[in-house]
């Protein structure tokens, strides 16, 4: 993984939400107490997010621009209607997308990059879009490969997310991931894992029911993980988590005890809840371990509304 970047919006406080009620005023008070400070609005369209990520990390990249042969674009902000680049008005939301993406990618110098899409995943979108990234490099399809992700919230809509879980952010993603050794750590696994019942739980039943089938399904899914991985949580003194309050954290962690103990949540001051780009966020902000004669690893998880993906980045040691 070459390089990490992102690009927010207008920073605000999440102490000046403007709730509606006594309800809202509590989910808020809760909020600042579990360390939420700022999240991001951006006043301008998504691709112009995306155009100034991408211009961050080919900047900050050692791989050359005319060796980034394919992009993996995702979003699911497919409400946004940015006519900012085009002239002409789609008939359908994604159609716009995929024009002003285009701009952006050209603008970028990437214009001959193959493009493809991805957005099924929710909060899970990333490490399913890493997944493809490395095959499409073991393989040699190519060289290396361009991940982008953004998101932003309904201007119209409350920013406080299931009542009071979490602040939902603005927030362009970009990653390179470079088909030789690069400067940043290597990409050793994606494991995803999947739970549609859970669909049906969601739309039949309550949001409490829900979440106590979303903690049990997690603890299947982190066994699935262990067991692809033939590792055990004691092999890692982190986990890089979207960006939640703990007592929801808890509740999703609550048959894999430990797990609790290990979550690493560091950007939710900065960002919030930007879905898929939360761990990354904070990972970009870490510390890169450096020398030893023993490889260091860190997990990141992602969780989306029913499926999870696990990646595992390998920090090489000194030969």
């Amino acid at each position: 993984m070459e390089t990490v970047e992102y690009q927010k919006g207008t920073m605000r406080e999440v102490a000046d939400i403007v709730t509606s009620g006594a309800e809202e005023d509590e989910q808020v008070k809760k909020l600042l107490a579990d360390g939420f400070k700022q999240y991001s609005v951006a006043e301008e369209g998504s691709c112009r997010l995306a155009e100034k990520a991408i211009a961050k990390a080919l900047a900050n990249s050692t791989v050359p621009v005319e060796e980034i042969d394919t992009v993996l674009f995702g979003s699911e902000s497919f409400w946004d209607v940015d006519q900012t680049y085009s002239k002409q008005t789609f008939p359908l939301e994604h159609q716009l997308f995929r024009a002003n993406i285009y701009n952006a990618l050209e603008l970028n110098g990437l214009g001959n990059a193959n493009l493809m899409g991805y957005w099924a995943n929710g909060c899970a979108n990333i490490g399913l879009a890493l997944q493809t990234a490395s095959a499409l490099i073991q393989t040699e399809r190519s060289k290396s490969v361009l991940v982008v992700y953004i998101d932003r919230h309904p201007a119209h809509e409350t920013r406080i997310i299931h009542k009071g879980i979490t602040v939902a952010s603005d927030i362009c993603l970009a990653l390179i991931l470079a088909g030789n050794v690069g400067k940043g750590p290597e990409l050793s696994l994606v494991v995803p894992y999947s739970d549609l019942s859970l669909m049906r739980v969601r739309e039949r039943d309550s949001l409490e029911k829900y979440l106590v089938n979303y903690a049990r399904s997690t603890k299947k899914a982190v066994d699935h993980f262990l067991e692809e991985s033939k590792r055990s949580l004691a092999d890692f003194s982190e986990l890089l988590t979207p960006n939640f309050t703990m007592d929801y954290m808890r509740l999703q962690y609550s048959s894999v005890r430990s797990c609790v103990d290990m979550l690493n949540m560091d950007s939710k001051a900065e960002i919030a809840h930007a879905t898929s780009a939360d761990p990354f966020v904070t990972l970009r902000n870490m510390r890169v371990p450096h020398g030893g004669n023993g490889d260091v690893e860190r997990l990141v998880m992602l969780m989306g509304p029913f499926m999870w993906a696990f990646v595992l980045l390998t920090y090489k040691g000194d030969e």
